[in-house]
């Protein structure tokens, strides 16, 4: 029986799936295929907009509004723009852009401003017109006279009124403006110019520095804390002895530190020297101070037990001498027995406080046995002024040399003053007297020609003049220059 039916089962499956499948077909609709991406079509090349050229009367404008506004913005364009102009034109505008430079120079109350143009000028019109930039250069010469002159009358009356600390302020202005200035002028005669004003400006500059440092010094000797002052600019001798002092000062702040740093042993070693040296130029000077001094400390930090201290501060050559009265207090501390005189071994038995055991760097020396034993030593009835007593003593006298020498100092400094503007009066004088020399020669000029001389032709009688041409030489020059014929050539 369970055999039939299993065949017939499997003779009816095959058709009852016929007849479910197209009835889920009609419940289930089949999902659509998705649509084809097409290529997007290709961007078409669109041509940006065309600026249509300048006719030339729209730059003939702009040439002539640049022209009455920064005539030394017309060089740069002649080659450029302005080359729709004929070529003439174009040379009659940078003619008359020089002629407008010219007044400038002559009239202008911003010297600086009008130095910088005209430079630019002569830079620009170098490959439109050689001659033309020759002529700049002179005009270049001539504006950077007066500006020069301007600075000269500035700091000198500053310095004359005695108001030093805008002299310096005002000096260094000018000072670093004209050092970037010059570093792309390399004009000879300009550079030899520039040198004259700058030699006497700085020394008054230095003077007015040197007196604000006096001023300072004796601020600090007034409130005791000279130790404190700046040396910067004081006269040679004054600097010294601040110096010297401050190096003292340094030197007693960093004793009195527990511990010190490699970098602290080296700042205390420098400063010790700027005192030392200062200590040598008093009468019965201590040439073994400096040495005894590191001695000392070497030998203190030693005793606390500070061995890196003391190998950075012993000093290889100091005085045999003391090193031994040192190693002798060392010797008595070790033993506990005897009597120390030097002063690290005493200030080490007063820090010990009268303990039992002997101090950290003795305790490092000595066997287990010999610290249970250890008795305090004697301290010497006789005791040794130490090393930073003694400097301390003369950092009293250098003190009182400083207070004696800075009243001198102060005389000397006015006479110098009185030198520095001089000089500087000097300089500007001989650039006045250029100035005067131009302006008769061109008089001269004027009264052969019959009539002034026009501003462009200005540049040319300054020009000639520095040539050492005749007046008659300038003369015919500039009645050649009013020929139509005249002018430079069109390159094309």
């Amino acid at each position: 029986m369970q055999l039939r039916s299993r065949m017939r089962l499997a003779v009816l499956l095959p058709g009852l799936l016929g007849l479910v499948a197209p009835l889920s077909a009609q419940r289930m609709p089949p999902r659509p295929a998705p649509p084809a991406v097409r290529p997007r079509p290709p961007r078409p090349f669109v041509l940006p907009p065309q600026v249509p050229p300048k006719s030339p009367e729209q730059v003939r404008n702009e040439m002539r509004n640049t022209l009455d506004r920064n005539p030394h913005e017309i060089f740069p364009r002649l080659n450029n723009q302005a080359q729709v102009l004929p070529w003439e034109e174009r040379v009659k505008l940078a003619n008359e852009a020089a002629a407008r430079l010219a007044t400038r120079v002559e009239v202008s109350t911003n010297r600086w401003d009008t130095l910088n143009e005209v430079l630019k000028a002569r830079q620009d019109v170098e490959s439109f017109d050689p001659a033309l930039a020759a002529d700049l250069g002179v005009l270049v010469g001539v504006a950077e006279r007066r500006l020069l002159a301007d600075i000269a009358f500035e700091v000198g009356h500053l310095a004359e009124r005695g108001q030093w600390d805008e002299t310096v302020r005002r000096g260094q202005e000018w000072q670093k403006r004209l050092r970037q200035l010059y570093q792309e002028w390399t004009d000879g005669q300009s550079l030899r110019t520039h040198r004259d004003i700058l030699e006497p400006l700085a020394a008054v500059i230095r003077l007015g520095q040197e007196r604000a440092a006096l001023d300072g010094l004796q601020e600090a000797l007034r409130t005791g804390s000279v130790e404190r002052a700046t040396a910067t600019y004081l006269p040679a001798g004054l600097h010294d002895d601040v110096e010297g002092l401050r190096g003292l000062r340094a030197v007693r702040d960093l004793t009195d530190e527990k511990r010190l740093a490699p970098r602290e042993i080296t700042s205390l070693k420098q400063n010790l020297d700027a005192f030392v040296k200062v200590q040598r130029t008093l009468p019965n000077a201590d040439a073994t101070l400096g040495g005894k001094l590191l001695q000392e400390l070497a030998v203190r930090h030693l005793l606390q037990g500070h061995t890196a201290e003391y190998r950075g501060l012993m000093p290889p050559d100091g005085p045999p001498d003391h090193a031994a009265a040192l190693l002798r207090d060392v010797k008595a501390l070790a033993l506990g027995k005897g009597e120390v005189v030097t002063a690290p071994a005493r200030a080490v038995l007063m820090e010990v406080d009268k303990q039992a055991e002997p101090p950290a760097g003795i305790r490092a020396i000595i066997p287990e046995e010999g610290r249970k034993n250890w008795r305090f030593p004697v301290l010497g009835t006789k005791a040794e002024v130490s090393a930073l007593e003694k400097a301390t003593l003369i950092g009293k006298t250098v003190r009182t040399r400083i207070e004696t020498n800075l009243e001198s100092e102060r005389i000397t400094l006015a006479d110098r003053a009185k030198e520095g503007q001089r000089r500087l009066t000097v300089a500007r004088r001989r650039l006045q007297e250029r100035e005067e020399a131009d302006g008769k020669r061109r008089s001269e000029v004027e009264s052969l020609l019959g009539r002034p001389v026009e501003a462009r032709e200005k540049i040319i009688v300054w020009r000639m003049a520095s040539e050492k041409q005749t007046n008659r030489q300038i003369v015919e020059a500039l009645k050649k220059q009013m020929k139509p014929d005249d002018g430079p050539k069109n390159p094309r």
